[in-house]
């Protein structure tokens, strides 16, 4: 095993174009992260290698950190796994170095590799976001016109609840960001995450009235700043912040959202209201009272 990982590593320098001689090290990027084995969510133990042009070094096992100079031309850094019969190998980009460092954050590897795909819509009213970077397990994509995108070779373990630990992130100039986790194991390859909504930030409620869900918070004095947060299964998809008329509404599709009433200002609140909206020109009513 130990011959295959040493013809695996040479393999590596070759095609990245490195075998260098001697003289001093190469002045370039300082890379620097953090190896993580998504089977048990913890460092790799033994350590992994990570090569990056005739730069290379060993993950630490108490944490999986790690840093290194790597030559300016590198782009990336391919992590080289081995333990027993399991033989890994990761390749991720890297990033532009800030300050002549690059960091690269978790780089997940594991036994197996998967497409992690889905799609990212509007909360307003469904339709596809195009161009959200979507970040997952050390893999970036974007989506395209239908809101769709497709992360290649990322680490999976079947089983290992690691992988469903792992936290997304979806981000799009004009809306909020979001995160999200996968939930469901693959299915021939293929790992598929519920649509991701997101929250626009241009203005307090777009598209102007009417509303389907609406509503006065009161007393009158105490109004004022209340932020009002709509939920659908527990993700926030809109919110409003009362102004002095103390009203406060949202156009929404089909379904069943949670809301919740608070002030940040006075520390006021008022309870939960559900509602359930079973066609969208329904209209539900709900007024409430600081308390």
């Amino acid at each position: 095993m130990r011959f295959f990982l040493a013809v695996l590593v040479a393999s590596v320098l070759t095609g990245c174009g490195g075998g260098g001689g001697g003289g001093n090290p190469p002045v370039g990027t300082t890379v620097v992260g953090r190896v993580i084995w998504v089977v048990d969510g913890q460092a790799p133990s033994p350590p992994a290698t990570l090569q990056a042009d005739t730069a290379s070094t060993q993950s630490s096992t108490t944490d999986g950190s790690f840093s290194f100079v790597v030559p300016s031309s590198a782009t990336s850094v391919v992590v080289l796994y081995q333990s027993g019969a399991t033989t890994a190998s990761f390749r991720f980009t890297i990033p532009a170095p800030s300050g002549g460092t690059a960091s690269m954050g978790d780089l997940y590897i594991g036994p197996e590799k998967v497409s992690v795909r889905g799609r990212v819509v509007s909360a307003i009213d469904g339709t596809p976001v195009q161009g959200a970077q979507v970040d997952f397990a050390s893999r970036r994509g974007a989506t395209d016109a239908t809101g769709n995108y497709d992360l290649a070779e990322v680490a999976y373990a079947a089983g290992a609840g690691a992988f469903f630990d792992i936290e997304g992130q979806v981000t799009r100039l004009g809306f909020f960001p979001q995160s999200f986790r996968a939930e469901d194991p693959a299915v021939a390859g293929v790992v598929t995450v519920a649509d991701v909504l997101l929250v626009p930030e241009s203005g307090s409620e777009p598209p102007p009235p009417p509303y389907n869900i609406k509503g006065t918070v009161s007393p009158n004095n105490a109004a004022p700043g209340t932020i009002v947060t709509l939920s659908a299964a527990g993700v926030p998809v809109r919110r409003w912040t009362v102004s002095g008329d103390g009203g406060y509404g949202f156009w929404v599709l089909a379904g069943s959202y949670t809301m919740t009433f608070r002030n940040p200002t006075n520390n006021m609140s008022a309870p939960d209201e559900s509602v359930t909206l079973k066609s969208q020109d329904q209209i539900v009513t709900r007024d409430v009272t600081l308390r």
